[in-house]
């Protein structure tokens, strides 16, 4: 059986004057604007190995915005809280959606997380979402380098306090999910 998330802009939403986040940073408002893309490109995305991922192997063959596709096993989905690219909005329908994703079921320690995003502009029925957790999925979205995780990530602070997650590349925002 396929699961399929389309992607698509929502204009109800209210965050049509928040493409480019609350920053006053510019360089913090050009990630926002990334983290916010609304369209899919027309070609296929780059098929990324998830060993590329991981903090042993670093992500060596990625650019900024490149539509790719990984095949991971997703351990759990659970709704952020208020952030820039979404203007700090108090309405939880505009909060970004965190997908945790590992290799396989059995490297699901921290060292291993992935973390890829689904935004508010993609339409969503997130308790199907969560359906799929515990399971291999293949995510398709654009190739983002989140610069705000630099202490968080294993492949940039591997002696960190508060590691994470294996890289500060991440999926974002999602586009597809099967």
């Amino acid at each position: 059986m396929k699961y399929i998330l389309l992607f698509c802009l929502i204009s109800n939403l209210g965050l049509s004057q928040c493409k480019y986040g609350d920053s006053k940073d510019p360089d913090h408002r050009v990630m926002d604007s990334l983290k916010n893309k609304s369209s899919i490109p027309l070609g296929k995305a780059k098929v990324i190995p998830i060993d590329s991922f991981l903090t042993l192997n670093p992500v060596k063959c990625l650019k900024q915005g490149d539509y790719i596709q990984i095949r991971v096993y997703l351990k759990d989905i659970k709704r952020a809280g208020k952030e820039s690219c979404n203007c700090h909005s108090s309405n939880k329908d505009h909060y970004d959606w965190h997908l945790t994703v590992t290799k396989d079921s059995l490297q699901t320690s921290r060292p291993f997380r992935i973390i890829c995003e689904i935004t508010p502009h993609v339409k969503l029925d997130i308790g199907w979402a969560r359906s799929l957790k515990g399971r291999m999925v293949t995510i398709k979205g654009y190739a983002f380098y989140d610069l705000e995780h630099l202490h968080n990530a294993m492949d940039t602070n591997p002696t960190g306090s508060n590691v994470w997650r294996s890289s500060c590349w991440e999926i974002h925002p999602v586009t597809f999910i099967e």
